[in-house]
């Protein structure tokens, strides 16, 4: 993607707006978590569950704005890849995190 970036606008430099610039915060983008939240949990399978899933439900949500916004069709078809990948990956999750609460 930096070689696409690159090739088509001059730069590999990646926005550190860039959140604001697809009209999400941080945490709808999914990165409101912290290593440290897995760290100190006494069940560090079901903490790093339920930290991926807002992650990848921001990747999702950004997914979503690239397949509507996106100019270059090379990044409308990574975009529906991404979603599939990161749905596929949520269920994954959400086993874990529901195997813990008796789900």
């Amino acid at each position: 993607m930096l070689r696409w970036r690159e090739e088509w606008f001059g730069s590999r430099q990646v926005d550190p707006e860039g959140a604001a610039g697809l009209g999400l915060t941080e945490g709808e983008m999914g990165m409101g978590h912290g290593a440290e939240e897995i760290e100190g949990a006494d069940d560090v399978d079901q903490a790093f569950a339920a930290a991926m899933i807002p992650h990848h439900e921001g990747a999702i949500e950004m997914a979503k704005l690239a397949r509507e916004r996106a100019q270059h069709e090379e990044i409308r078809l990574l975009a529906d890849d991404i979603i599939s990948a990161q749905e596929r990956e949520i269920g994954i999750l959400e086993r874990h995190v529901g195997a813990r609460h008796g789900s």
